[in-house]
């Protein structure tokens, strides 16, 4: 917790080439959740502050400003965790597990949402939210393990219902045969869930992303990470898990080294990094 730098194209108008203090957020910042041109912060008081680009609402204060300093979005408090997707944000209360989104919302086409809003059925009780890239589609999961999915493109079974091509789900539907999900992440057309179990399972587009063909309608288990996954993070290509060892594991593609493990070859099958 602390002060929060930023270096590249940062959403305040700066290029720093040095991780730089970011006016506004120099103290009392939890974490941060950043999309293609804005970012939202969680403060210590669970409060969150975000600032950058608003075409689609993005910083969550009913304007349309754009933004360079800091912001308080309206309506979100007592926030656990927030995460980001190209140009929306979503927060979840650690009271009441209530769950807000705005800015961009999948499944709303080109509408924008300036004003933080309760997803339907996520008004207590989120455990978990994942946004996948290019506002593909959203995933929570609720204290009890079950998880649904949303968004603006039903296409590869990213909604995890059992059908590949559903269409435009403006509200939330159910993911098929997963009750014990405790972490989702996303990327673009995929999700990723750590079960109670320490496993990982995975739904959506394949692109070498599974050891068998074809995309996933329902989550499928990675056969090698059924046991001592601890917290996984999914990319538009590729993805890693961190293990109850404190290791780490990737797969997926690797042409451009990110799998970890000293070469630039796709892997459907987890890898070990540094190995």
């Amino acid at each position: 917790m602390g002060s929060l730098r930023c270096w590249g194209s940062v959403p305040n108008g700066t290029r720093p080439t040095t991780p730089t203090a970011v006016p506004g957020l120099s103290s009392t910042v939890k974490s941060v959740a950043a999309g293609t041109s804005h970012l939202c912060t969680v403060m210590v008081d669970g409060t969150m502050r975000c600032l950058g680009k608003n075409d689609q609402g993005q910083p969550g204060n009913d304007s349309t400003v754009n933004s360079n300093t800091p912001v308080t979005p309206i309506g979100v408090a007592n926030v656990s965790h927030a995460t980001a997707h190209s140009a929306g944000t979503c927060a979840i209360s650690g009271l009441s597990g209530e769950l807000r989104c705005w800015g961009y919302m999948p499944g709303n086409g080109t509408a924008r949402q300036p004003v933080p809003t309760v997803v339907p059925g996520f008004e207590e009780d989120t455990a978990s939210v994942a946004q996948g890239g290019g506002n593909s589609h959203t995933c929570a999961a609720t204290t009890s393990g079950n998880v649904q999915c949303w968004g603006g493109n039903g296409k590869n079974g990213r909604f995890g219902t059992g059908v590949l091509e559903i269409g435009t789900q403006l509200s939330p539907v159910d993911v098929v045969s997963l009750t014990n999900s405790e972490q989702l992440e996303a990327g673009s057309g995929r999700t990723c869930a750590v079960t109670s179990d320490n496993s990982i399972s995975c739904w959506g587009y394949n692109g070498g992303f599974y050891t068998t063909s074809g995309d996933k309608a329902v989550p499928t288990p990675i056969d090698s990470l059924q046991a001592g996954a601890t917290a996984v993070t999914v990319s538009d290509s590729h993805a890693c898990v961190l293990m109850e060892d404190h290791s780490a594991k990737c797969w997926g593609g690797g042409i451009y080294g990110q799998l970890g493990n000293g070469s630039k070859v796709n892997s459907a099958e987890p890898v070990s990094v540094g190995q």
